[in-house]
Order: structure tokens, then C-alpha cells, then sequence
């Protein structure tokens, strides 16, 4: 293949005949659409299950276009290369939101009319960056990365943020914007939170599953797997002794239970991860 036939090629996707998602995949909306209510714990994962895998294909999808660019030498930035791949966008401008319709799932009605997902490029901190409002937006920072390699780790730092997210659905967290992250004992009320501590648990097993297939849990692996991704370490910080005493005099909270429930909750999930 000549030079000049090189970059003219265009990526697979962009070469296979366009195929329709089937209206039952993608959850178009319509006149007839219920949401009913789910009570118990087993149908309220399963719904969680639906939504997290559905994002997380595309967000592969587009991941393997965003390599195809990078190969031929290319590049193009994320956001672009999901704009691509997204059914609903339908090759219209992006206008910052992706939506998603979820009207057939039984989840908080206005999360079913209303939920999309932006992708927002965070150069500082952006691995903290991610959000479920009560009104639906799915908010993701993202780092734009150069390489194969690196974006093999944002995608799967992608994927765990929405895994963390959308278990926000049935399991909300506190509320940040009555709490001062900065002071201590409010950081501490926010992370150890029964929504959150479920949320970081889902993520984290998310991230031990793909990088120890078929393995038990080990917070020694777990942490590992976090710092490969470039995440907050939770489990680190719960099992440190003198973080521990400094909790306990300031707030009479001993971080070691947090840290318990935290490995009981993710070696749990870890299993149920597909």
C-alpha cells in the first residue's frame, strides 16, 4: 500500500455498510412508554445492569474508532469519534449532550425523559470528574490521550466512572453542595455515605474484573488495578493506621469499618460483572 493510499483510508466503521440499532436496543422513545416501579434489590440491579452495559458499548465503540485514527496516523478527539458511533445523535452536530432514551426502563421518570451523557475534557484532575444529576446528565471528564496504549487506560477510567454513576440511580449519594469537601469531617461524611461507599464499589470491581479476569479479591491487587488508571485509592486511605487515629479523635469514626464494607461490597460485586 503506497503512502498516499494510507491516508486516504478510512477507519472500519466508516468503511462497512451502515447498520440501523434496532429501535428495541436503542430505547427510542414513544407514545406508549411506561416507567413502573422496581422494588426489589435483584430487578433494580438488573435495570443498573441494562443501562451501565448499553453506555459502556458505545463508549468501546467509539474507543476502537478513536484507535483506527490514532493508527492511521490521524487522530481525532474523542468526543468526535463517539459522535460517530452514537445512534441517537443521528450525524447531526455535537451540541455538548448525547442523549439516550431510557423511557422503557423502570427508573426515576425524570431521568427516563430526560438522560444524556457529556463528555468534557478535563486536562487537571479530570479522573475525579464525573457526576449523575437528579436531572438525568451523565457528566464525564475526560483527558484527551495521544496514544494506543493510553487510550486503552481512559477507556476503562471511562467505563468505571459510569459503572460509579449509574449505580447513583437506586443508591444516591449525599448531596455536595451542603458539604465542604475541604474539611475533613464533611469529606469524610461524603465518601462514607452507604451510596457512595456502593458506588466506589462497583467502579473499583469494574476495574479489578478486567484487570484480574477470574481472580479472588485482594485489596493488594485492587489498589494495583486503580493505580494503573490513575483513580483515588480508597482502600489505602480507609486501612491507614494514622489516618485511622485521626478520625477516630475527630470524629469518632473508625475508618477501618468503612474500609470493610468497602472490600465486602466490591469482592461481592466483582462476581456479577460481565
Amino acid at each position: 500500500m503506497t503512502q498516499e493510499s494510507e491516508q486516504n483510508q478510512l477507519p472500519r466503521h466508516m468503511e462497512e455498510k451502515a447498520v440501523s440499532t434496532p429501535e428495541s436496543e436503542v430505547g427510542s422513545k414513544t407514545d406508549n412508554d411506561k416507567v413502573e416501579s422496581v422494588e426489589t434489590p435483584e430487578a433494580q440491579e438488573r435495570v443498573i445492569e441494562c443501562i451501565t452495559n448499553l453506555i459502556n458499548q458505545r463508549i468501546g465503540d467509539a474507543f476502537k474508532v478513536y484507535d483506527d485514527y490514532i493508527k492511521l496516523g490521524t487522530p481525532k478527539k474523542f468526543v468526535d469519534c463517539i459522535k460517530e458511533i452514537w445512534p441517537e445523535n443521528n450525524g447531526s452536530p455535537y451540541s455538548g449532550n448525547l442523549r439516550l432514551y431510557l423511557p422503557k426502563l423502570p427508573i426515576p421518570e425524570d431521568i427516563a425523559k430526560n438522560f444524556s451523557i457529556r463528555f468534557t475534557v478535563k486536562p487537571d484532575d479530570y479522573e475525579n470528574h464525573a457526576s449523575l444529576d437528579s436531572g438525568g446528565v451523565l457528566s464525564i471528564g475526560i483527558n484527551e490521550e495521544s496514544t494506543s496504549q493510553d487510550a486503552k487506560i481512559t477507556e476503562r477510567l471511562i467505563k468505571m466512572h459510569v459503572y460509579h454513576e449509574i449505580e447513583h440511580i437506586y443508591f444516591p449519594g449525599p448531596n455536595a453542595d451542603f458539604l465542604d469537601l475541604s474539611d475533613a469531617k464533611d469529606a469524610l461524611k461524603y465518601v462514607s455515605d452507604p451510596g457512595e461507599i456502593r458506588a466506589f464499589a462497583k467502579g473499583y470491581a469494574y476495574l479489578f474484573k478486567t484487570k484480574f479476569p477470574g481472580e479472588a479479591f485482594s485489596q493488594e491487587k485492587m489498589s494495583e488495578a486503580i493505580n494503573e488508571v490513575g483513580y483515588r485509592d480508597w482502600f489505602a486511605t480507609f486501612s491507614d493506621s494514622e489516618k485511622r487515629k485521626k478520625y477516630l479523635e475527630l470524629c469518632g469514626v473508625d475508618i477501618f469499618d468503612i474500609n470493610d464494607q468497602l472490600i465486602g461490597l466490591t469482592s461481592g460485586f466483582i462476581g456479577n460483572i460481565a
